[in-house]
């Protein structure tokens, strides 16, 4: 088996002259993105099959949301996933889940939990409490309808822990 690259490893990427990921390949998954003239975001693409090799509990939701931030509306996306055992000796036997908002907070975050699943509650719970926070700063995050905080409206109901006032 020397010398050969295993399927999910075989990885390719092209960029555009602003330096965006324009298009990206794993094995026979191809992904395209598309940006505007102010090189945020606009559309991402993608078909075929993505190989796995043994297990993962690793997984990525994305939804496209529109943001409106001092009056100028634009589009960007609302990334939770990527949950793992930690690897860190302070955090060891606690998980993680990243997560990303873009004009909230672009980079990738991370909030731990106790297991997977409680990362991830945790990470939701956490990206309800930040939009509201910012909507007090004059923030409009929606994906559907304005005021639905990203579509989460529905989730915050089931699994929102009661904040004291």
């Amino acid at each position: 088996m020397y010398g050969l690259t295993p399927l999910a490893e075989q990885l390719a990427y092209i960029f555009d002259p602003a330096g965006n990921l324009n298009y990206r390949t794993k094995n026979a998954l191809i992904e395209n993105f598309q940006v505007n003239t102010l090189n945020e975001l606009t559309a991402n693409t993608n078909g075929g099959t993505l190989t796995v090799m043994g297990t993962t509990t690793s997984f990525t939701f994305s939804r496209k949301l529109h943001f409106r931030v001092r009056g100028v509306k634009s589009q960007g996306l609302l990334c939770i996933g990527g949950v793992e055992k930690c690897k860190h000796k302070k955090k060891d036997g606690f998980w993680v889940c990243y997560w990303s908002l873009f004009k909230i907070h672009p980079e990738k975050g991370k909030i731990y939990g106790v297991d997977a699943l409680d990362a991830f509650l945790n990470c939701i719970q956490f990206i309800i409490r930040l939009i509201e926070d910012h909507r007090k700063a004059g923030y409009e995050v929606w994906w559907n309808v304005k005021g639905d905080l990203a579509g989460l409206t529905s989730v915050r109901e089931v699994i929102m822990k009661p904040q004291a006032s």
